[in-house]
C-alpha cells in the first residue's frame, strides 16, 4: 500500500539483516550546484524486524514528530543508571539488578530510544525465567525508562504494557520456604532503597500463595 505524501518511507534493505526494515522521512533537499539536480535529505527513524513494526514506528512518529536523536544504547544507559543508583543499594539488590540486566542481553547494543514494546516483551517471552525473575526484569525496565526520560533520551515508558502475569505459574513446583522473623526484618531494613525487598514484603502481607511467613 502506497503511503501518503510527506508521511515517510519504509523500505526493506538487501542482504541478511536482523532488522532489515528501514523507516525514514524527508527533512529537506540539497541542490547539486554542478548539475542543478535536487537530492533528498533523510532522517532515519529506525530499523525493525518486520514491516508491521516499521509501520507502527512511522505512525507513532507522525503522531508525535518530535524526534530525539540519541545514540545511547541500552547497555550505556544501564551503566549511567548504575553509577547513580548502585552506591545507595544493598548488595542483594545490586545482584538482582545485574541478573535482570544479563537476561536482557539481546537489547544491550540497541539504541534505547528505538526499543519498542515488542522487543521488551520478546525478552519476557523467550528468556525462560520464573515469575519472580521476570518481576526483576520489569523493575529494571521501569528504572531505565525513568532515567532515560529524565535525560531526554526518550519520551515514552513502555514498561506498564509489558505482560508478565501469564507466567505467574511458571516453575510452580519450586515452592519457597516461608520467611522467618529475621529474614523479614532484613527485608524491612532494606525496603527503602531496595525495590525487590518492597515487592517481596508486599507479596508476604498480601498472603501470596508462593511466599509466606514461618
Amino acid at each position: 500500500m502506497r503511503l501518503p505524501n510527506n508521511y515517510g518511507n519504509i523500505s526493506k534493505l538487501s542482504g541478511k539483516r536482523r532488522r532489515p526494515w528501514r523507516v525514514r522521512k524527508t527533512i529537506g533537499w540539497i541542490i547539486n550546484e554542478a548539475t542543478g539536480k535536487r537530492k533528498q535529505q533523510f532522517h532515519n527513524i529506525g530499523y525493525y524486524k518486520t514491516r508491521r513494526e516499521a509501520v507502527q514506528a512511522l505512525a507513532e512518529h507522525n503522531v508525535n514528530p518530535h524526534t530525539i536523536d540519541d545514540n545511547t544504547t541500552f547497555e550505556e544507559l544501564y551503566v549511567k543508571w548504575t553509577s547513580q543508583k548502585f552506591p545507595a543499594l544493598s548488595q542483594s539488590s545490586i545482584k538482582s539488578h545485574k541478573a535482570a540486566f544479563a537476561t536482557c542481553a539481546p537489547l544491550h547494543k540497541l539504541k534505547f530510544a528505538q526499543i519498542r514494546l515488542t522487543q521488551l516483551q520478546d525478552i519476557i517471552d523467550t528468556c525462560g525465567k520464573n515469575h519472580p525473575s521476570l518481576i526483576r526484569v520489569k523493575v529494571l525496565y521501569n528504572q531505565l525508562y525513568i532515567c532515560a526520560i529524565q535525560n531526554d533520551i526518550c519520551q515514552r515508558n513502555y514498561t506498564p504494557f509489558v505482560d508478565i502475569a501469564k507466567y505467574r505459574k511458571r516453575n510452580k513446583q519450586e515452592v519457597h520456604k516461608p520467611f522467618n522473623d529475621a529474614e523479614i526484618s532484613t527485608l524491612w531494613n532494606n525496603a527503602q532503597e531496595d525495590e525487590c525487598a518492597q515487592i517481596i514484603l508486599m507479596m508476604i502481607y498480601s498472603r501470596c500463595p508462593h511466599i509466606g511467613i514461618a
